[in-house]
């Protein structure tokens, strides 16, 4: 009976993986789901771990090693099986699989040797499991990180000081570079245009709430002696989830001279930008600097986005 409820629970979780596909609402929420193919697996690894002891008289490490065999098989199977299904399927969730399998089943077998291995060769085995651990989780750790450091920077939406806070931003046809100005100490973004469609730098899961200020400042800078057309692009959840219309956001034209400027847009005038409602600046998701095509080779210069209480 044991060994039929601890299957029961491997082909749960396996059937979870394979049809549970939530709506996409943020980085964090998807870094957070894909990374639950680690625990998953985990538990699978160490549900099968314990039947095979239950049913076999295999040493520890000769169950590890047929887990490891069966856990590998059964993520092959349910990758290709979502392939056509509700997921994605992708080489990063086998290795999250695999890793969550392998780290499980390290820890399982330090622990059930016991009376088998030395604690010196068992605490190393544990080591590993938790760096397997580690590794696998990494991705959903540092994004963590990554919304911590955007929530106490606020009311900076973008600043290029931090190398954590790039998991927020795509470049989409263009380059970015940095530089450290040593007049303003603020690190700067080059963005080097390139050709195709809309060129420029895309800022997604900004800090949400605007509601306690009034006006959205960017600082921009322009070399040379020709000025470039850029275009600002700020979308909430709604916009995000929906059919994503032109006129269903706020979208401006400036144009940028040679120098250093700020341009100061009032939040009234985001709020009140979509045709037929009103953004909801409690749940602002994205922000888009970009130009049109034909400006292959120009360069601009983008310091920071924030926000300010203005009376």
């Amino acid at each position: 009976m044991t060994t039929l409820m601890l299957l029961a629970v491997s082909a749960g979780l396996l059937l979870l993986l394979h049809f549970y596909a939530p709506a996409p609402s943020g980085l964090w929420t998807e870094t957070l789901l894909e990374s639950l193919h680690v625990p998953i697996f985990g538990i699978i690894a160490l549900s099968l771990f314990v039947a095979t002891g239950l049913r076999t008289d295999w040493r520890p490490a000769k169950r590890v090693a047929f887990v490891c065999v069966a856990a590998t098989a059964l993520a092959l199977l349910s990758e290709s099986a979502q392939i056509s299904g509700p997921r994605d399927a992708s080489f990063e969730d086998l290795m999250s699989d695999w890793l969550g399998a392998s780290a499980a089943l390290l820890f399982a077998l330090a622990l059930s040797g016991r009376h088998l291995y030395p604690l010196a060769a068992r605490f190393s085995v544990a080591l590993a499991g938790l760096a397997l651990c580690l590794i696998a989780l990494w991705p959903f750790i540092s994004v963590s990180i990554a919304y911590v450091e955007r929530n106490v920077q606020q009311p900076i939406l973008v600043s290029f000081d931090s190398r954590i806070g790039r998991v927020f931003r795509h470049t989409q046809h263009a380059t970015l570079h940095l530089s450290h100005d040593q007049v303003s100490k603020k690190t700067i973004g080059h963005i080097t245009l390139e050709e195709g469609a809309w060129p420029g730098l895309i800022f997604n899961d900004i800090w949400p709430d605007w509601r306690d200020y009034s006006t959205l400042v960017i600082d921009f800078g322009l070399e040379g002696n020709e000025p470039l057309e850029i275009n600002i692009r700020v979308h909430d959840r709604a916009h995000k989830l929906g059919d994503q219309p032109y006129n269903d956001r706020f979208n401006l034209s400036y144009k940028l001279q040679p120098g250093r400027h700020t341009l100061r847009v009032p939040l009234e005038q985001i709020r009140n930008a979509p045709k037929g409602r009103q953004m909801d600046l409690s749940q602002i998701e994205g922000i888009v600097v970009f130009c049109s095509a034909g400006h292959a080779g120009r360069q601009f210069q983008l310091v920071e986005i924030r926000l300010e209480y203005t009376q």
